[in-house]
């Protein structure tokens, strides 16, 4: 009987993101002041996660320019892909769907299955976007996760950016976003650090604050 071939995760379509960024990152530049130190992703190469706080429904785009050329995969909660528009945007970005609110097992193997790709994995470990500009609690697991990798972890920070796309407007507004960068743990770290170092430090570096 011939064996089925597992199904890559595959990276986001190179046109598609290439394209996007040409267009995107100047608009943001010039509309919005953005500047992106890019200090804390020097060498970044997959496998590696980044850990990124939730401060706008942008925070893909943001993300995603901080890392150009690099092509990330997004794990993302599923009900966007109940959305008709975004929908086959979001399967040419090849990104890793997961439930709200629950341990999602199959998720946590499409991550692993991203790693052993050589990909590298954006996540948004607080879980939901804040309403108010200040970050909420890590999503449980985030530090097990870590562990579970072992790979090289970074975080971006896209500072000001609730101010210029807040929730509860449908509208941006004119504003500053200053987006930062860090590398977090290297790999090699992570295998003497303790489950509550690392979620310390993950706590820590999600903290923000655009009140």
């Amino acid at each position: 009987m011939k064996k089925t071939k597992a199904k890559k995760i595959g990276k986001p379509n190179a046109l598609l993101l290439w394209t996007a960024g040409l267009v995107m990152i100047p608009y943001y530049f010039l509309r919005y002041g953005m500047k992106i130190d890019r200090s804390g992703l020097k060498g970044i190469s997959g496998p590696a996660l980044v850990l990124c706080p939730h401060i706008s429904g942008n925070d893909h785009l943001i993300t995603a320019m901080a890392l150009y050329p690099k092509r990330p995969t997004y794990v993302v909660s599923e009900h966007f892909m109940t959305r008709p528009k975004l929908r086959p945007y979001l399967k040419l970005m090849h990104v890793i769907t997961k439930k709200m609110y629950t341990v999602d097992v199959s998720a946590i193997m499409n991550i692993l299955k991203a790693k052993r790709e050589n990909n590298i994995l954006v996540l948004f470990p607080e879980g939901r976007l804040s309403c108010f500009g200040h970050s909420l609690p890590v999503t449980e697991g985030t530090a097990e996760l870590v562990k579970k990798l072992g790979v090289d972890v970074y975080t971006i920070t896209g500072n000001g950016a609730y101010l210029t796309f807040p929730k509860w407007s449908p509208l941006s507004r004119r504003g500053k976003i200053y987006v930062t960068t860090e590398k977090l743990f290297h790999k090699e770290d992570i295998l003497t650090l303790s489950l509550e170092e690392i979620r310390g430090k993950i706590d820590a570096s999600i903290l923000h604050d655009d009140e």
